[in-house]
């Protein structure tokens, strides 16, 4: 239970701290530093060396309670800048769809081979030095090397957008623009784009974590089959899972980014609703119906995956329309934070549910109604997910044509064009996409502020 409360508590204060730093690197760039470095990859210099010393620390032994505490809370802060500041770099290198497409499924196939070659370290350690502290120690300082050669790596290959480009608001330092930094984490639900995004996230996440977190326990108490077709099913799964991601790349690039959501959303549904015919009808060889079902799954949530993180990427364009700023880490911490919560607290109502059916640990057979409440957790609840995720979908008119459109208005009014100029379709397409009237768009933050409240209280 210790354990459990620690690590749920130090990934909670790292999810608040991502919606700070988010707001501190958008800022960042009216800095001195900012100004020399840049916003966003100082910050992956400047983490190398806390995760040089604070890494070891983590794996210390026979500390007090309160050590861990305070060294996990901090390192999972820690954990948040790379994680906050590696999605925006895609914006900030290109405005070109299709690059970004093309760089989102790089980053998702670079870090499912780096997954695979690491989950493999502890086991040669082991192999290598035996269960000695010397297999722990070799394994910790391992991944603290190539952690920071990756975090140098990655400040050494990327850039960002010029200074000049980025707007900031006049008269005020980056200090008091973090004083309002509640008011700017509201401003992001304004663009009807992001809400709409936002929503189709919310619905993934849902749908990965609880098939994801019940997946065990179908299996070994509804099928009653051994654990080791677990291990087997997500393996050969995994393997195949940089042929689903090429895939999906090619095809976002093809199609767009909500098409390819829809696509992997529609594969889950189906599978979801084979795994209920599965647990209802127990069809011969099951065990082989399971596997390819499995392996089917992965497809989906790849493609769910790699549309939600490569549409992330238009955002910030959408809003910069709005508030002409250029709030990427902003959105990055706002999705961290809503991935780690809701995570969360699906994984705690699960425990609820289940304990409440009478589930019991440590045994092989489970209650009657315990088993029918895990078809139902794993089936039906996914499925209501990705079917939400689907209609929401289709009404995201973010592509890459009005993504296009876009970008054109706002270099039009970076070069001094008149906002009283603007064509019909501009015009509909800004409206259409911010959900705002155009008159509200391309504003300093404060009005732009004002004037939703003031629309928000005719309302």
């Amino acid at each position: 239970m210790a354990v459990g409360t620690l690590f749920a508590i130090s990934k909670l204060a790292g999810a608040f701290f991502s919606l700070f730093f988010g707001e501190l690197s958008d800022k960042f760039g009216q800095t001195r530093l900012g100004k020399k470095f840049g916003r966003r990859r100082f910050w992956l210099l400047a983490i190398i060396p806390v995760h040089t010393i604070l890494f070891p620390l983590v794996w210390l032994p026979g500390m007090g309670v309160a050590y861990y505490y305070f060294i996990y809370i901090l390192y999972n802060c820690v954990l948040r800048v790379p994680q906050i500041i590696i999605p925006t770099l895609t914006t900030e290198m290109t405005t070109d769809s299709t690059v970004r497409a093309k760089i989102e499924g790089m980053k998702q196939a670079v870090g499912a081979i780096a997954t695979t070659a690491l989950s493999a370290l502890p086991g040669i350690m082991f192999l290598y030095f035996g269960k000695d502290l010397a297999a722990f120690t070799w394994t910790m300082i391992i991944c603290d090397v190539l952690a920071c050669v990756a975090l140098f790596l990655q400040y050494k290959w990327s850039f960002e957008r010029p200074a000049e480009e980025l707007h900031f608001t006049p008269g005020r330092s980056a200090w008091q623009d973090m004083k309002l930094m509640f008011r700017d984490l509201g401003s992001t639900l304004r663009v009807r784009a992001f809400r709409q995004l936002l929503a189709m996230f919310v619905a993934q996440i849902s749908e990965r974590t609880i098939s994801g977190y019940v997946n065990t326990y179908f299996i070994i108490f509804v099928m009653l089959m051994s654990p080791t077709v677990v291990a087997g099913a997500n393996s050969v799964a995994y393997l195949l899972g940089l042929l689903f991601l090429s895939f999906f790349l090619w095809y976002t690039i093809k199609t767009d980014g909500a098409t390819s959501f829809r696509l992997g959303a529609w594969v889950t549904l189906l599978v979801f609703a084979a795994f209920a015919w599965l647990a209802l009808v127990r069809p011969p060889h099951a065990e082989i119906w399971l596997i390819g079902l499995t392996i089917v799954l992965n497809f989906g949530k790849t493609g769910i995956a790699n549309a939600s993180f490569y549409l992330m990427s238009f955002i910030p364009d959408v809003d910069e329309m709005v508030t002409r700023e250029r709030r990427e880490a902003l959105f990055s911490g706002v999705f961290n934070f809503v991935d780690t919560v809701i995570q969360a607290s699906i994984m705690f109502t699960l425990g609820l549910v289940l304990s409440a059916t009478g589930f019991q640990q440590g045994v092989d057979v489970q209650p009657e109604s315990t088993v029918t409440s895990i078809i139902a957790i794993y089936t039906c609840v996914p499925f209501c997910f990705g079917l939400w995720g689907i209609i929401v979908s289709k009404r995201f008119k973010l592509n890459r044509e009005n993504h296009l459109i876009v970008l054109q208005e706002i270099a039009r009014l970076k070069n001094g064009g008149d906002r009283s100029a603007v064509d019909p379709q501009t015009r509909a397409t800004v409206e259409l996409l911010t959900g705002l009237p155009y008159e509200q768009c391309w504003q300093e933050p404060a009005a732009a502020t004002e004037h939703h409240v003031a629309a928000a209280a005719a309302r």
